[in-house]
């Protein structure tokens, strides 16, 4: 079962981070982690806002209903490709979960993640175009780089930003 208590307590305590593994990717911007006393809880990654992948809409199976079975593996893909980035990045690893701004204001299970050696996963995901950047109200402590590295990567044609041609 997944209790969202545990990062409720993050916030009650006062901490502004907390070590976490990663047990479960569900997109590129979804996970489930387990903390130091063994709870679960799902979190939205902040900053983010990646592709669905077909998990994320409907199951793995969403295109065995589609008529157009090649038209829906295409525009699932950057979705695939964001889940893959996310599992490679996170997946059965231990993450930071970053309080920084609006924590109790925003949804409780909404945090920065921070990979070893302090390498913020959502920048790096909207570096490599894997994601976009999220604009939330009000604005979130990052969210002026994100949109920086955002534009970068449009600029460059990375990723979900390359033009078909």
């Amino acid at each position: 079962m997944i209790v969202t208590a545990f990062v409720l307590l993050l916030v009650a305590n006062g901490a502004n981070s907390e070590s976490v593994s990663v047990t479960k990717v569900l997109n590129g911007g979804n996970i489930v982690v387990r903390n130091s006393s063994g709870a679960d809880a799902y979190v939205r990654i902040l900053g983010v806002a990646c592709p669905n992948n077909k998990r994320s809409a409907g199951g793995p199976d969403i295109c065995a209903r589609a008529k157009d079975m090649a038209k829906c593996r295409k525009k699932f893909e950057p979705g695939e490709r964001a889940a893959a980035f996310a599992t490679e990045k996170l997946l059965n690893k231990t993450i930071t979960l970053e309080c920084v701004d609006h924590c109790e204001q925003a949804r409780m299970q909404t945090r920065y993640v921070k990979l070893e050696g302090g390498i913020d996963y959502s920048l790096l995901a909207i570096n490599q175009g894997v994601c976009d950047a999220a604009k939330f109200h009000p604005p979130h402590a990052r969210e002026r780089a994100y949109i920086v590295a955002r534009n970068k990567a449009k600029k460059n044609m990375v990723g979900i930003h390359k033009v078909e041609k």
